[in-house]
């Protein structure tokens, strides 16, 4: 009899045993992040970033200039909240390629001579002004709100950090600004990596659609040192 009991009780904790783990299995389900879980934390975190560095990598004919006869090829630099940017750009002027310096705060731009090297005001047609994505309007924010058939994707990592990868895309005006006009198609392919703790957003990649043109164009701005301290000044100008 007493071992009756006793093997009863033993079965009944293993009842309340297995529910608990099934409780706790459903609860940890329902807690996995989803695609727009994560674009929201991302989004926060973004608007709470002031500073970041930034690396930008392009392919194809990303001109940035009205004429068509500027293209950049990469750049990298430092991003002050709301407008300022100190950067370093390669760009391809179609006789050779060079290196440029940019610094832009507020509405005022300069750059560094493709000749001579010396800060100068920049051009009026040279659009490219990497502090845009910090833009409430035309920056990353509104890409982050838009983004159509958004989904989680496989996990990644990006600088040794393991990230949640979200894929989707936009139309093309969510980011005419951010890639200075350089993007052309109905549709762009967009592709997030977001810091799966901290939720900052680490990697964004813009593409073409296929057969936009003969060399579409590809953009992928990697972001670190988020919130570092940055000093951004107006460039020496004789």
């Amino acid at each position: 009899m007493h071992r009756l009991r006793l093997f009863s009780i033993v079965i009944l904790g293993l009842l309340v045993f297995a529910g608990g783990c099934s409780t706790g299995s459903a609860s940890s389900s329902s807690s996995k992040p989803t695609a727009a879980s994560v674009l929201t934390a991302a989004g926060d975190r973004w608007a709470a970033t002031d500073t970041a560095h930034f690396k930008l990598t392009v392919e194809g004919d990303a001109f940035i200039d009205s004429a068509q006869s500027i293209k950049l090829l990469s750049a990298e630099g430092d991003l002050k909240r709301p407008d300022a940017v100190k950067a370093d750009a390669r760009i391809d002027i179609q006789i050779t390629k060079a290196n440029i310096s940019l610094i832009a705060i507020g509405d005022k731009t300069w750059m560094t001579n493709f000749i001579s090297g010396k800060w100068e005001v920049a051009p009026a047609d040279f659009s490219y002004n990497p502090a845009v994505v910090f833009d409430e309007k035309n920056g990353i924010k509104p890409i982050l709100a838009n983004l159509q058939s958004a989904a989680l994707g496989k996990d990644d990592s990006v600088g040794g950090r393991d990230t949640r990868v979200i894929t989707g895309t936009v139309d093309q005006n969510a980011v005419s600004q951010v890639t200075s006009g350089s993007i052309q198609g109905d549709v762009i392919s967009v592709t997030l990596w977001v810091d799966a703790g901290t939720n900052d957003l680490l990697r964004v990649s813009l593409k073409e659609p296929e057969g936009a043109r003969k060399n579409p164009v590809a953009w992928t701005l990697d972001l670190s040192k988020q919130g570092e301290a940055v000093d951004i000044q107006p460039p020496p100008t004789s």
